[in-house]
Order: C-alpha cells, then sequence, then structure tokens
C-alpha cells in the first residue's frame, strides 16, 4: 500500500472499501503508531483543518 497516491479522504474511503480483510499485527510503541498515523493524515491535510491539530 502507498498513502502517498491517497490525495484525500474520498480517495481513502475507496481504497478501504475495496479492500479485502488482512489479518496483521502492531510494531512499535502506542505513541509511535499514533504518529505514523499523524503524519499519513498530515500528508493528506486532514488533521490540520478537521481535527484542529497542526502537522508538524
Amino acid at each position: 500500500m502507498n498513502l502517498n497516491a491517497l490525495k484525500n479522504t474520498e480517495e481513502l474511503q475507496s481504497f478501504l472499501n475495496g479492500s479485502q480483510a488482512v489479518a496483521f499485527s502492531l510494531l512499535g510503541k502506542k505513541e509511535e503508531r499514533y504518529a505514523f498515523i499523524q503524519f499519513s493524515l498530515c500528508q493528506m491535510q486532514l488533521t490540520a483543518h478537521s481535527i484542529g491539530g497542526t502537522c508538524l
């Protein structure tokens, strides 16, 4: 999966709707996972506008 190709929430939703269920395990600390999610959302410029946060 390449998150760089997803530019907005509609594309993200379309991707998720077209995906089959997968099993996976999460590595790393909870803070690291949240940082990755925040970074990915910032790439689509979602968090700064819709959640009130800032993208660093």
